[in-house]
């Protein structure tokens, strides 16, 4: 595998969303004929509705640029976990971390109330349907942890230590939610360097999925329930 494959892998996720998110046309069209004027309530809402639709761009172009590289590196898809091996004992793990996870959540949240707190995240999955944002996470959870494994699956390939892989591949997810702010970021990161664990340990995607997945199944349900 050519060395920068794996770098190649790293940019797919801040090029998908810098092009996912880069162009709000409502954003656009209001600043084109008020300048900074601050925006009123309901095109803030048009424009946020725009932002949520722009969700499935950003996955399809993460999805289309991973399934691209291993095309052109001949890397099957098992090998980045979608297979079916042991798939219910890696259902039970996944499904097991997420609920550990909502457990936690729920107990930060008695420190970090959501029903007061700025979290742009909690913000924005307040808009909408409940719906929506369940088919949003379930399409965005896969694409993102497709390419965590990816990601740990190239640099390791080229000679990068499994300590560097998730540490490299966690700074770039990190730094793609830095609209949740440092804190949120963090989380982010700490989450997704249990699902790269979960990865090495059974090589599938299956419980990455389900961790990942109803974890943000929990966070929509106390956001929502809270406002």
């Amino acid at each position: 595998m050519p060395f920068l494959t794996p770098y190649e892998a790293l940019s797919i996720l801040p090029v998908a969303f810098l092009l996912g998110f880069s162009f709000n046309p409502v954003e656009f069209r209001w600043a084109f004929h008020h300048g900074f004027e601050s925006m009123p309530k309901e095109v803030r809402d048009r424009a946020e509705t725009i932002r949520r639709y722009a969700s499935f761009l950003m996955d399809t172009l993460i999805l289309g640029l991973v399934a691209a590289l291993m095309r052109r590196n001949l890397v099957p898809a098992a090998r980045v976990g979608m297979h079916l091996d042991k798939w219910a004992t890696n259902a039970v793990i996944g499904i097991a971390s997420g609920m550990l996870l909502i457990v936690s959540q729920g107990l930060l949240t008695r420190f970090f109330p959501l029903g007061t707190s700025k979290n742009p995240f909690t913000d924005r999955v307040r808009q909408g349907s409940v719906l929506l944002w369940v088919v949003i996470f379930f399409v965005g959870v896969f694409s993102e942890e497709l390419w965590i494994a990816f990601c740990l699956l190239t640099l390791r390939a080229t000679g990068h230590s499994t300590v560097l892989s998730i540490a490299m591949t966690m700074i770039v997810f990190a730094a793609v939610h830095y609209g949740y702010r440092l804190g949120g970021a963090f989380a982010v990161a700490l989450k997704g360097t249990i699902s790269a664990l979960l990865f090495l340990w059974s090589g599938s995607l299956i419980p990455m999925f389900f961790y990942h997945f109803i974890g943000n199944l929990g966070s929509l349900y106390r956001a929502r329930r809270a406002a």
